[in-house]
């Protein structure tokens, strides 16, 4: 896959793409829950990052977007 956000947009596909992780049900949370701190503030804050408006403000269409997610989970 490769992916061309518009510059400075990084951020805003990083939390969409963590937001579809976690929406989906494709986070490892056993692991979470024994090896990372701060996870329900992340998800919060990805939350609020749908696709349709991570691919509005970066430029990458959401059916881009989700498949690298669920490739990103499941690799």
């Amino acid at each position: 896959f490769h992916l061309a956000p518009l510059p400075g947009t990084d951020l805003p596909l990083a939390l969409a793409m963590a937001n579809y992780i976690f929406a989906e049900g494709l986070a490892n949370e056993p692991f979470l829950a024994e090896h990372v701190s701060g996870v329900d503030e992340f998800r919060a804050r990805a939350a609020a990052w749908p696709l349709a408006r991570a691919a509005q403000i970066t430029g990458v269409p959401a059916d881009a977007i989700a498949a690298v997610a669920r490739a990103f989970a499941t690799s």
